[in-house]
């Protein structure tokens, strides 16, 4: 009995690592190219490319849920902080002259003297650029068929959330979030970066 049981587990243990394995595989053939089509039309989201060692949560068989790496953000002109922001959240403070002229336009209603991002800004600007991608020929052209992508826009959380299908694909929802580098701190809790005016 015991043996039979061992043998079950380890079989549907094997079966779960391939189908995640195979999954996180099909995410970055889709996520990838997308991203960098993102990056040619506006140089500022140029996120790091999703790999085996991304940051992921798997939150049922069919909703994934991964971070963006912002690459062009540097860390030294950011200040993060974490003071009047709920659990999980904390205030990105932009710094340095050169992030200040860049990500003004995603600054919300920061003032003069501290300028803040916007998730918000942040994710309504990202989600035009993905929808733009997305819909455009190229990119589904890119695909071959292969999947169907859709937008989920009634989403209004800080995600972009991606509905994909296919033929040989079991329906799967991934939501992306933008996602800024804080060196020493676990990158979670810098992922959904705000204001007050969120």
């Amino acid at each position: 009995m015991n043996a039979a049981l061992d043998n079950f587990l380890k079989t549907h243990a094997e079966d779960f690592v391939f189908h995640r394995r195979r999954r996180l595989l099909e995410i970055e053939k889709i996520i990838n190219p997308l991203l960098t089509e993102v990056k040619k039309i506006d140089a500022k989201f140029d996120f790091e490319m999703i790999s085996p060692n991304s940051f992921y949560i798997i939150k049922s068989p069919s909703q994934y849920e991964m971070l963006l790496i912002f690459q062009g953000i540097d860390p030294g002109e950011i200040s993060i902080e974490d003071g009047q922001t709920p659990p999980g959240f904390s205030l990105a403070r932009l710094t340095g002259k050169k992030m200040v002229s860049s990500w003004k336009f995603c600054s919300g209603n920061s003032n003069h003297s501290k300028v803040y991002m916007s998730a918000k800004i942040v994710k309504e600007k990202l989600f035009e650029l993905v929808k733009r991608v997305v819909n455009s020929a190229p990119f589904r052209g890119f695909q071959g068929g292969k999947f169907c992508i859709r937008i989920n826009e009634s989403r209004d959380d800080d995600t972009i959330s991606l509905m994909v299908s296919g033929h040989g694909v079991e329906p799967y929802s991934l939501d992306l979030i933008p996602a800024i580098p804080c060196p020493g701190r676990w990158v979670f809790f810098c992922a959904r970066v705000g204001n007050q005016a969120r």
